[in-house]
């Protein structure tokens, strides 16, 4: 199907230095409606560039690991509302930040468990520091690497509340990768590969590259509004599997995972990948009253503010942003999707049987200029499905 809208809108994106690479790909629940791909060359837009260049999903990696922890979820190995302790120790015990004495963190012992509803909907209390000044001056002084890393230290921070009394997106998808390995007795990229990956058809997904070759290149914008394209790799040997961020992919593979979604959790094949009941909790608001909060800066190279849909409510289930009311662009109520840092953004809509994804490869994350073409294509492809 023809989108010669969502076509110029790439282009001029490219023409204008909005980003430097594009790909945008739309789906119903069995056929991709929609793939265009724009790369900048000699400063200029080129259409007809690679539709499946490789990049680096993210935080789009939560909703693939919340899948495998509510696969052994189906399996009874744990329980949504158990405590994690026995599986996690090292969340037994944790701690609240409640302040700072001068470069003394002022902690406290947490009231209630975690769990692993917790831990998937974001409301554990553990934060990124990117996401929460408190937390990114707390790794600051005990010289905490950021999660980025891929080391174990970087999940050794405190709480920012109470398990459950708040929203605030963090770590809680990191821990429920090791939940993942623990309780399967496989490490995540395996585990992801023969219970994820191989049902979806998922071909050219994992924790590297499956191409250096082909993988976008990761840029930044400067001071002067200006993209350079910059070093970025994860670490070739990680103490873990980012399991909150740390998978690369092609947009169809992604759209591959995000279609069974719209099929109620069954693949192409017609293999249930999660129960009718975790299908449920994946796309269903589990927050209850709490509400999706804007996201402040902790830090400026990785992120401006967030405040993704602004015109609506919204809540988190066990995988994705859910927005509440319909948006000014299409989208409707009860659909639901996410971002990843580098600047790519997907949305899943029942109501119309639309998945779309629209990726670049930039820092910082919620680039003003970025997220407005995202919200011109999504509009655009509105406009023209039925």
């Amino acid at each position: 199907m023809s989108f010669p809208i969502i076509d110029d809108l790439m282009n001029q994106a490219v023409n204008d230095g909005v980003a430097r690479d594009v790909v945008v790909m739309l789906a119903d629940d069995s056929t991709i409606r929609y793939a265009g791909a724009v790369s900048a060359v000699g400063g200029k837009s080129a259409a007809g560039a690679d539709v499946d260049r490789i990049f680096w999903l993210g935080s789009q990696t939560k909703s693939i690991v919340a899948t495998a922890a509510l696969q052994l979820v189906d399996r009874g190995l744990v329980d949504l509302d158990a405590s994690v302790s026995d599986i996690l120790p090292e969340l037994a015990t944790p701690q609240v930040l409640e302040g700072f004495d001068g470069d003394q963190p002022l902690l406290r012992p947490a009231q209630g468990s975690i769990t692993l509803r917790m831990l998937l909907n974001h409301t554990s209390g553990l934060a990124y520091d990117m996401f929460s000044p408190e937390i990114a001056e707390y790794m600051r002084i005990n010289q905490i690497p950021n999660i980025i890393e891929c080391r174990n230290a970087s999940l050794e921070t405190p709480l920012l509340f109470d398990p459950g009394t708040r929203w605030t997106y963090g770590l809680g998808v990191d821990w429920a990768g090791k939940l993942v390995e623990r309780l399967s007795g496989m490490p995540l990229d395996q585990y992801l590969q023969t219970n994820v990956f191989e049902p979806v058809g998922m071909t050219r997904t994992g924790f590297a590259p499956s191409d250096t070759a082909e993988a976008m290149p990761m840029t930044a914008r400067g001071p002067d509004g200006q993209l350079t394209e910059i070093p970025f790799a994860l670490p070739a040997e990680p103490e873990f599997f980012m399991g909150g961020g740390g998978l690369f992919s092609t947009a169809r593979d992604f759209l591959a995972f995000q279609q069974v979604f719209l099929r109620k959790g069954v693949t192409a094949a017609g293999q249930r990948l999660i129960s009718e009941e975790s299908y449920e909790v994946m796309i269903t608001n589990q927050i209850g009253d709490l509400e999706v909060t804007p996201m402040p800066v902790g830090v400026p190279s990785l992120t401006h503010p967030v405040n993704l849909m602004p015109e609506s409510v919204k809540k988190w289930s066990l995988g994705f942003l859910l927005n509440v009311s319909d948006t000014e662009r299409g989208r409707h109520a009860d659909s639901y999707g996410w971002a990843g840092l580098a600047n790519s953004y997907f949305w899943n809509d029942p109501a119309s049987q639309m998945a779309g994804i629209v990726v670049t490869q930039a820092l910082p994350f919620a680039d003003p200029q970025i997220m407005g073409f995202a919200e011109r294509v999504e509009s655009a492809a509105y406009a023209q499905w039925d």
